[in-house]
């Protein structure tokens, strides 16, 4: 996004490729080679980084150094990690499926699976008694590290928001 930038400005203005460089934070020699090398320009006025008028303060002071309002505007937002779970802990997920049933029987299976980082099939099994471990003891799945006191209230709100909505 900065080198997009730092194109349009180059292309578009009369500012110095040190000015640019430093505003940018590329070194004038890297702008030169981003200038032959035929990169999208993007307009800097059009996203709201710049204003015309701190273009032409710049352009009377050569020392002057662009100031951008939004820098991090128009950056994209990492994606959604998957969340891991430690092998070790996996044994711990139908214990955790048990005392969501158990104790929230409100949320659906697509909430709990999620919630714990589980499979459907998983939660149907649980249910139906009819998992691979016969024994399960519900166990409270944020003393198990299966998901954070944040996130379960989150997905409890969630619920009642949904029920609430239907009422």
């Amino acid at each position: 996004m900065a080198r997009a930038t730092a194109v349009w400005l180059s292309q578009n203005t009369n500012l110095t490729d040190q000015q640019i460089g430093r505003s940018c934070g590329l070194h004038f020699l890297e702008l030169k080679r981003l200038k032959e090398g035929g990169l999208q320009a993007e307009n800097p006025l059009l996203n709201g980084q710049l204003t015309q008028e701190e273009i032409d303060r710049c352009l009377a002071d050569e020392k002057a150094t662009l100031v951008f309002q939004n820098p991090l505007q128009g950056l994209k937002k990492p994606g959604k990690e998957r969340k891991y779970t430690p092998i070790a802990r996996r044994q711990d997920r139908p214990k955790a499926i048990a005392w969501l049933i158990k104790h929230h029987p409100q949320l659906s299976n697509a909430q709990i699976a999620s919630l714990i980082a589980t499979t459907s099939k998983t939660i149907q099994a649980v249910k139906n008694r009819t998992h691979v471990s016969e024994d399960i003891q519900p166990h409270h799945p944020v003393l198990l590290g299966l998901c954070t006191e944040k996130q379960l209230h989150d997905a409890l709100d969630a619920v009642s928001v949904e029920k609430s909505d239907l009422s």
